[in-house]
């Protein structure tokens, strides 16, 4: 798995009744991108703690976006949904 160059991703995790997480991707690769599943699978590894989940937020770190936007179709729907995933009593 070769790393994709130039594109980071800042998560916030937050729970219902804890504390909220937070941190950075510094490897992904086109595996991990392939869709919502497979990163949310990978972002979901790195958590201390899944439960009581209700929401990821997403900030995208490139200084070329607009590549990765039509390379990777995941990285132009978590922009178009402002970077917002809500669950369990959220949604």
């Amino acid at each position: 798995m070769n790393k994709i160059k130039n594109l980071n991703l800042d998560v916030i995790a937050t729970f219902e009744d804890m504390a909220q997480e937070n941190f950075e991707l510094k490897f992904l690769t086109k595996d991990i991108l392939k869709n919502r599943q497979s990163l949310f699978s990978y972002i979901f590894k790195q958590l201390n703690n899944k439960s009581g989940l209700v929401k990821l937020s997403l900030c995208w770190i490139s200084k070329d976006i607009t590549k990765h936007i039509k390379k990777y179709s995941i990285v132009k729907e978590s922009i178009e949904s402002n970077g917002k995933y809500y669950f369990g009593s959220w949604t």
